[in-house]
């Protein structure tokens, strides 16, 4: 998987190189060092993946990511509501 990875990644960059996508692109070193945490997050979770794949199986670590993000945006929900008034005081 990692070799094919690789593969796809050196033949896009080759692709877009030679499209011309690299001139002109507004990326900064700044940029890129505010990128870097995201890449660093993202092997992270795949090997987080791998490591639940060998704890529980692999249904529940599939499906549990997967609905990470439904989780965030409820209780994002949650937190923007104004909390109920406290009758009795």
């Amino acid at each position: 998987m990692f070799f094919r990875v690789l593969f796809d990644a050196l033949a896009l960059g080759a692709y877009a190189f030679a499209r011309g996508c690299f001139r002109d692109h507004g990326l900064t070193p700044g940029k890129l060092g505010l990128a870097a945490p995201g890449r660093v997050f993202t092997v992270c979770n795949w090997v987080f993946l791998f490591r639940a794949y060998e704890a529980t199986s692999i249904s529940l670590a599939t499906v549990v990511p997967r609905t990470q993000p439904f989780f965030l945006v409820l209780l994002r929900v949650r937190r923007r509501r104004p909390a109920p008034p406290r009758s009795g005081r």
